[in-house]
């Protein structure tokens, strides 16, 4: 059963990374101005990330889907989500502008519930992780 929960993880959260990569990739420039809004990224950096961030969710999908046998990919999934967490906290705590890049569905929700939607996915990934500590 555990075994299942760990596939069945990596593969929601390569679906969550899959979509976030899309709709920054289809609405770049919308992306880099929502970047270039918050007080917290330096508009030297708003090109830079506007290019990273969706090379990072790129690379987290392609290792969620191709590394069956090592963790490396759950954690750098968790490492992810907890970065784009604290982003969020951050730009919705000390900054004027609030909201986030995200875009899709994810720019339609509330602060709390974008923060709750990102705890769930860090939960799944946490137990993920000590499924697969269990199984291999």
């Amino acid at each position: 059963m555990k075994t299942i929960f760990f596939f069945l993880a990596k593969y929601i959260l390569a679906l969550l990374f899959a979509y976030s990569f899309m709709k920054k990739v289809l609405n770049l420039n919308m992306f880099k101005v929502k970047l270039m809004r918050s007080e917290l990224i330096p508009d030297t950096w708003v090109w830079f990330l506007g290019y990273l961030v969706p090379l990072i969710e790129l690379v987290v999908v392609i290792l969620l889907v191709t590394s069956f046998k090592t963790k490396i990919s759950l954690y750098f999934s968790l490492s992810t989500l907890f970065i784009f967490t604290f982003y969020l906290f951050s730009i919705n705590h000390f900054s004027l502008y609030t909201g986030c890049s995200c875009g899709g569905i994810f720019e339609r929700l509330t602060y709390s519930q974008h923060l709750l939607v990102n705890i769930f996915f860090m939960g799944i990934n946490i137990f993920a992780l000590f499924c697969k500590r269990e199984n291999y």
